[in-house]
């Protein structure tokens, strides 16, 4: 039998030291390194937000995703996964 998956938690922490830094604050507060995502400036990103790499934002249309047919093994293996993913729930 499995043991709970709680009992494989661990919380590790460290002791660390906090500086006050009252320019760095407001700067942020003020959005100083903030930039506009993909020309909208009522949109602002960080200038390392992931979003900044991509051109464009589409949402994904299953209905006119290109199709292609899938194999037996690519079915069988489906098949797998999927009683896998309800096996909890036919015990």
């Amino acid at each position: 039998q499995a043991e709970h998956p709680l009992n494989y938690l661990v919380a590790d922490g460290r002791q660390i030291k906090l500086y006050k830094n009252n320019e760095q604050y407001h700067a942020i507060e003020r959005g100083d390194g903030l930039i506009p995502w993909n020309g909208q400036h009522d949109t602002m990103i960080d200038r390392y937000d992931g979003r900044a790499l991509l051109d464009f934002y589409k949402d994904y249309d299953s209905a006119t995703a290109p199709k292609r047919p899938t194999t037996a093994e690519e079915e069988k293996l489906q098949k797998l996964l999927s009683f896998e993913s309800y096996r909890d729930l036919v015990r």
